[in-house]
């Protein structure tokens, strides 16, 4: 799936033996990598470049992937699991994307450099949303901040 903004992560799930005999589901994260490209929102009207939408609030990404990687069993290995107290089950792997072509409204500063190109970004002050609800269901949250 093509985006402009993909985030990747790794997580090792497994069982650990709890002080009262039971074992326990648990995970750690064992990767985590986000890219974004240069992008921008069209109308029809023009361009606006958005910078820096991986930290904005409301964002949600679409899973594009996900799948789960059973770990190996051996002898050793199940030795050396019992005696630190913990069974791995595996690795989930997740791929999330912004997907091209995706309607978003953009709440954020809007600065026109030396070119005239603009660009939304994140405030000094104030909220900064990407998000799929149309900018009418943004205000009610977001009127406070309006000038």
């Amino acid at each position: 799936m093509r985006g402009v903004i993909v985030e990747e992560t790794a997580e090792q799930h497994f069982l650990k033996h709890n002080d009262a005999g039971s074992w326990i589901q648990d995970s750690a994260v064992m990767l985590s990598v986000s890219k974004e490209v240069p992008w921008y929102l069209d109308d029809g009207t023009g361009r606006v470049y958005v910078v820096g939408a991986r930290s904005a609030a409301g964002l949600i990404l679409t899973v594009a992937s996900e799948v789960f990687e059973e770990s190996g069993r051996t002898l050793v290995r199940g030795t050396l699991d019992y005696l630190q107290g913990l069974k791995m089950l595996g690795v989930k792997r997740t791929e999330r994307v912004l997907p091209t072509g995706t309607s978003l409204t953009v709440v954020g500063e809007a600065i026109k450099d030396d070119v005239g190109t603009i660009r939304i970004q994140r405030p000094h002050k104030g909220p900064f949303y990407a998000s799929s609800k149309s900018i009418d269901q943004l205000i009610v949250n977001l009127g406070k901040w309006a000038k």
